[in-house]
């Protein structure tokens, strides 16, 4: 069974996770969301309690689900490009791992054309950041 695992800007400063020696990415946290808390890690259950090792708050507009055959979360932006047999570049895409309301899942919002693509149909060479950290990258083709 695949794990499912989010990812969330927190909404306590980056000095306050280190003091309380909580892991996290530039202020970005990853675990299970639940309510506007991202969970990681449980010490202890059964059917009467659940113990929970860390917990933090999040700012719930920053949240995005893994996509494990990109390798990427939800609100990343992916780069990729076609080259020629001897290295040229022919063509180069972005694209946003985004939720799309009107099919019901998450797919590939190609940047510069508007299209949507399927998750399996799209080739990225890499992760060049995401919708929160570098909005200038989606602003400039919008």
């Amino acid at each position: 069974m695949r794990e499912i695992k989010f990812r969330a800007k927190t909404t306590v400063p980056v000095d306050i996770l280190d003091d309380y020696g909580l892991k996290h990415d530039n202020g970005w946290i990853y675990g299970v969301y639940l309510d506007e808390f991202i969970i990681s890690g449980v010490d202890e259950a059964n059917d009467e309690y659940i113990t929970i090792n860390n917990w933090c708050s999040v700012n719930p507009e920053t949240v995005g689900q893994y996509v494990e055959i990109l390798d990427a979360y939800e609100g990343d932006i992916l780069y990729g490009c076609e080259k020629d047999e001897i290295g040229h570049l022919m063509s180069s895409w972005l694209g946003q791992v985004k939720y799309n309301e009107s099919r019901g899942r998450i797919m590939i919002y190609d940047i510069y054309e508007g299209d949507w693509y399927e998750v399996d149909d799209y080739m990225a060479d890499e992760v060049i950041g995401n919708v929160i950290d570098n909005p200038e990258i989606v602003e400039v083709k919008e």
